[in-house]
């Protein structure tokens, strides 16, 4: 499994862009837009965009990370809100 950015490019390589990527980016940043960690599936087909799904807790949260130090450096990227009250 690889883990890619939002221009396409994986730890190690490039992939080809898909055809509208920066429509695709636009529509995926609203939709992610009310959510601290969500990933938004979408398809380009022949240059239409299709819609997969939104997906909260990535392999139900099970998932083992190869290198494992994976694991922290993805969830330092989580800023979570604070709770004002207290």
């Amino acid at each position: 499994m690889g883990f890619y950015n939002a221009g396409c490019v994986t730890l190690d390589h490039k992939i080809p862009k898909p055809q509208n990527l920066e429509k695709m980016n636009e529509i995926a940043e609203k939709l992610a837009k009310d959510f601290n960690m969500v990933r938004v599936d979408l398809y380009n087909i022949n240059g239409k965009i299709y819609f997969g799904e939104l997906t909260f807790t990535p392999f139900g949260g099970y998932f083992k990370f190869t290198p494992p130090e994976w694991n922290l450096k993805l969830g330092k990227m989580l800023k979570l809100p604070t709770d004002k009250q207290n």
